[in-house]
């Protein structure tokens, strides 16, 4: 037998196994029975061929075979990425669509104004113009360049219309008063800027992407605050005044000088600067009666266009067209 083969019988290994843990146990008690029991297992391995100790045990092949990657098709990847693109479409319309929808709710609500009071039907159709003007003016300013983005300046035009929204909530003899306000009925009247506010707020919450309602919102509410504290419905001053409020301020307050109301008739665009430029500072933005003074000749032209004097006229020569 070769040297590392060296062989003892099993049963020697028992025995001296067997041996050692009793020969322990009983020279050194129960509580050492573990030392003997290691002699044993010692002399056992010692029996066991060299190559059975050092060799490692065999393991069965495995019955899994490895499943090889392969690239998806290219068919299936491009199929895929048309669906994404078109259910990015779907949402996207969809998005849009309820934007609409509540832009022509808010739009609705303007023109069902102009019904309560008659002087708002022709003062939404011209103050987007006066409010274009001024928003694209200020937008060449360094200082306001980074806040008047593209979006911004399309948007502020037509939101600009929902300025009197809450007056809906105003009784019509308060609005068609063609004397001046008590102190009561004033009181009654400046409540249109929170209910205003407050509509829009409900509208801007059911739709909290929509642009056009949220500067809406900031411009019912804000629009009667004055650049010096003094205005409602919050007395906020300068800069606390949001941008968009404060342009449509210069704006409404134009139209409402240069056009007819209940309780005045209509000044010249010349006596409408002179207010505006005394009230800077005070009433107005700085800046923005300087935006207004740049572009003061758009202003008559938009003043001339939309005037009830002007639209009338073309309804007039229709009416003579169809009676000839």
């Amino acid at each position: 037998m070769p040297a590392r083969e060296r062989r003892v019988p099993a049963a020697a290994g028992a025995a001296l196994l067997a041996a050692g843990a009793l020969g322990a146990g009983g020279v050194f008690g129960l509580g050492h029975f573990g030392l003997g029991a290691m002699a044993g297992v010692a002399v056992l391995l010692a029996a066991l061929p060299v190559t059975a100790v050092l060799q490692p045990t065999p393991q069965p092949p495995s019955r899994r075979r490895a499943t090889a990657l392969v690239p998806t098709p290219a068919p299936l990847v491009d199929d895929l990425r048309a669906r994404v693109e078109e259910l990015e479409e779907h949402r996207e319309a969809a998005t849009l669509a309820l934007r609409e929808a509540h832009r022509l709710a808010a739009m609705a609500l303007a023109k069902t104004l102009a019904l309560h009071d008659p002087v708002t039907g022709s003062h939404i159709e011209r103050l987007p113009g006066y409010t274009r003007l001024l928003t694209a003016e200020l937008a060449r300013h360094p200082r306001y360049r980074r806040t008047l983005l593209p979006a911004l300046l399309e948007v502020l035009p037509q939101a600009s219309t929902l300025h009197d929204v809450g007056k809906l909530g105003i009784p019509e003899q308060i609005l068609r008063k063609s004397g001046r306000l008590t102190v009561q009925e004033y009181a009654i009247m400046k409540r249109h800027t929170t209910a205003g506010g407050r509509t829009l707020q409900e509208l801007a919450y059911r739709s909290p992407q929509n642009l056009f309602l949220a500067v809406g919102r900031e411009v019912a509410l804000y629009h009667h605050e004055r650049w010096d504290g003094r205005g409602y419905p919050f007395g906020l001053h300068g800069t606390q005044i949001p941008l968009v409020a404060r342009i449509v301020a210069v704006a409404d307050v134009y139209d409402a000088l240069t056009s007819e109301r209940p309780y005045k008739g209509a000044y010249s665009h010349d006596t409408a600067r002179r207010v505006i430029v005394a009230d800077a500072g005070a009433h107005f933005d700085p800046d923005v009666v300087e935006a207004f003074l740049s572009c003061e000749a758009a202003f008559v032209g938009v003043s001339e266009r939309l005037s009830p004097v002007a639209q009338a006229a073309p309804a007039a020569e229709r009416a003579q067209v169809a009676n000839a």
